[in-house]
């Protein structure tokens, strides 16, 4: 798994409240779906920013997930591990990171990571909002330059 060390307070704001939110889920794993979630709590980062200028806002994005979400009445124990798929998320923020030539990783990079996987439910909801892959690269792109 990919090193935290180069990840700023946003990228790992979102990874460590991914936990929080399989925990209040009550599921086992951590997926792609509670990294949405927790990228949903810092409005004011980058990925914050592109969710609401093309979902129209992060509450937007966090209620569309939600609603796919199968809740449950188990008790988790804590540390939650990542499932495969939030696994090959955290690799591919360095991947994000490198493509665009920033030498930490932030939440941007997060969002363009899930959205990377191509297929499931994170991605199937994001799409459904407008938000592709592709959509999320311009709209970082344009914050960044003005």
């Amino acid at each position: 798994m990919a090193t935290f060390a180069r990840y700023d307070s946003f990228a790992r704001s979102a990874i460590a409240r991914a936990q929080e939110e399989a925990r209040i889920a009550g599921h086992q794993h951590i997926t792609p779906e509670h990294v949405v979630l927790a990228l949903t709590h810092k409005p004011e980062s980058v990925a914050g920013q592109v969710m609401r200028a093309v979902c129209g806002s992060v509450d937007a994005v966090r209620e569309a997930v939600t609603e796919r979400l199968e809740p449950t009445n188990e008790s988790v124990s804590v540390p939650i591990p990542f499932d495969g798929q939030s696994k090959k998320v955290v690799e591919l923020t360095t991947r994000e990171a490198l493509r665009f030539g920033d030498p930490s990783i932030g939440a941007e990079h997060v969002l363009l990571a899930v959205l990377s996987l191509g297929e499931g439910t994170a991605v199937d909801v994001l799409h459904a909002l407008g938000l592709t892959k592709e959509r999320a690269e311009t709209e970082v792109r344009r914050l960044r330059a003005s």
